[in-house]
């Protein structure tokens, strides 16, 4: 992939199709963006999760969907590779949707589709719902669209996953302090709670979120960039203290604490859910919630996945988001 410092958009049609990568100026913040594919085709823009782990997940899957469209995929504001707020600098998920918009601007684009995993699925709903000219479909990828409920199915996991087979008292209480919480009023807790019960996870948290693959292979996306950044023990402390303020904002900032499952009643645009069978972000409540909600939706299960379907269901995966985008798109 070729990278340049300040990546603009005449750099990517001069890459005729060819991957590239760099920092873009977007409303006054700079952005690393990464696009693969010829820019004059339908447009994809692919939102990670987290919140705040980073385009780095998602390679893979966007050079493969790049073969047929153009797609954008980049690290949030915040978030390893791009800038961060400034101390006392409001960010939550509005600001969070005008900078995405200001960035299909800056590309040049009429509209574009987006694709969002977890976190980013409920940037994609979000984003669909005040920007609906500006999308044309909006496909979600084990999505959270209330967080607050989300920490419950997390904290129930790490009890039947964890907890029945590595008792841990302090853990196991932690836990089940989240699912017997009401959360209505202390929303913005929600987010520190569950971090308390993961530290009790440990290196197993990343485990449970897997079904046909081994942890080590996602692990090693995150190595082979950290070896291609040349960053060292102390860059990956940094990203992990930048990731940690990133999420303060947006807490700070409160919309991702809000419930935002009614919005997609209100999105007119085509929308896919596609989820992973054993996905415990996205579980069949969940499931069952859009397809009675959505006006335009379909929803996808697919079979030998957790909650990265993009790494454990590659291929179906793949076919999923052609077959929508060609059916609604071209």
């Amino acid at each position: 992939m070729k990278h340049i410092d300040e990546l603009t958009r005449q750099d990517i049609v001069s890459a005729g199709g060819r991957p590239a990568s760099g920092m873009m100026n977007i409303n006054g913040r700079k952005l690393y963006v990464e696009t693969y594919g010829n820019i004059e085709r339908p447009a994809i823009a692919f939102l990670h999760g987290g919140p705040g782990t980073s385009c780095v997940e998602q390679r893979e899957m966007a050079s493969l969907l790049g073969e047929r469209y153009f797609v954008v995929s980049f690290d949030q504001f915040g978030v390893f590779r791009s800038e961060a707020p400034q101390e006392g600098e409001r960010f939550g998920m509005r600001e969070h949707i005008d900078q995405l918009e200001g960035l299909r601007k800056t590309l040049g684009l009429r509209s574009w589709s987006l694709l969002g995993h977890s976190y980013g699925g409920m940037l994609v709903c979000y984003y669909t719902y005040h920007y609906p000219r500006s999308i044309d479909v909006a496909i979600y990828e084990n999505p959270s669209w209330c967080f607050y409920d989300d920490v419950k199915y997390l904290a129930q996991m790490y009890i039947d996953l964890y907890f029945k087979e590595h008792f841990d008292a302090e853990g196991l209480a932690a836990a089940q302090y989240i699912l017997n919480k009401n959360y209505s009023g202390h929303e913005a807790e929600a987010m520190w709670d569950i971090l308390k019960a993961q530290s009790y996870v440990k290196d197993k948290r990343i485990t449970m979120y897997m079904h046909s693959i081994e942890p080590r292979a996602y692990f090693d996306l995150f190595e082979d960039c950290f070896r291609e950044f040349e960053m060292n023990e102390e860059d990956k402390k940094k990203m992990d203290q930048k990731e940690l303020a990133h999420l303060n904002a947006l807490n700070s900032a409160g919309e991702i604490n809000e419930n935002h499952r009614p919005k997609i009643a209100a999105i007119q645009n085509p929308s896919l859910l596609i989820v992973g069978q054993y996905d415990p972000v996205c579980p069949e409540p969940e499931r069952e919630f859009f397809r009675r909600s959505a006006p335009n939706g379909e929803v996808i299960v697919l079979p030998n996945s957790a909650h990265h379907p993009r790494l454990e269901d590659k291929e179906m995966y793949r076919n999923a988001v052609f077959a929508f985008m060609k059916q609604h798109v071209g």
